[in-house]
């Protein structure tokens, strides 16, 4: 059996009626034996920049106070 990939997908909401000209559909993968190491990294930056390890990454929570935290991430 060749690689096995984990893919992980989001899009923003683009509903009929909220106002919005476009949707945006973004995705990552990473290989099944990097998960593991790539969410301890994760981790480790969340503890680092004092945020609580149920903080969820969301663009829409980009603000001053954690663009260091985003820029980490990328």
């Amino acid at each position: 059996m060749g690689q096995v990939f984990n893919i992980y997908c989001d899009e923003s909401c683009h509903l009929e009626r909220d106002g919005q000209k476009a949707m945006v559909i973004g995705g990552l993968w990473c290989p099944l034996e990097k998960t593991r190491s790539i969410l301890n990294e994760l981790r480790v930056l969340k503890s680092f920049y004092g945020l609580s390890d149920n903080f969820e990454l969301k663009w829409t929570k980009v603000s001053p106070s954690k663009l260091d935290y985003y820029l980490s991430v990328v």
